[in-house]
């Protein structure tokens, strides 16, 4: 062995340091994130709450900006909240950070629950069709349903 191999296996074999990072949830928990130490929170991620588990669901930082989604103690997706004024309410889109709102993001009111099927426009040009609080068609015109 020479040591450019001891350099890799060093680099690929042994254990990643988890850095341990503080997030307040909106509820006011706090949630106790083990990450890799140059990537931040991310996919992946395991979180925790209180010294416990985190039960499998959705949940938003304080920041009401952003959400994680959490299966097994394990963060498996990141989204950005998107809200947007309706006549009557006030809706919020889980979106993408680099896409946006597209086809299966999921709708909601500010109490959590999907909003009520039908069609909505959430920007000048763009159109939603929704379906048990979920994206099912984008447009750039007013759909008739």
């Amino acid at each position: 062995m020479n040591i450019e191999d001891d350099l890799l296996d060093s680099f690929f074999i042994r254990p990643k340091p988890k850095r341990i990072i503080e997030r307040i949830l909106l509820d006011g928990r706090k949630a106790i994130i083990a990450s890799n130490l140059i990537a931040g929170v991310y996919i992946g991620s395991e979180i925790s709450f209180d010294g416990g588990e985190l039960p499998d669901g959705r949940y938003t930082m304080i920041d009401g900006k952003t959400r994680f989604e959490v299966t097994d103690s394990v963060i498996t997706h990141e989204y950005y909240v998107e809200t947007f004024k309706m006549r009557n309410n006030i809706i919020h889109v889980d979106c993408s950070r680099v896409e946006g709102f597209s086809i299966g993001c999921q709708v909601y009111k500010s109490d959590f629950k999907p909003i009520d099927d039908g069609v909505y426009r959430l920007k000048f040009f763009k159109w939603v069709i929704t379906k048990d609080g979920v994206i099912i068609e984008i447009s750039l015109m007013k759909p008739s349903i």
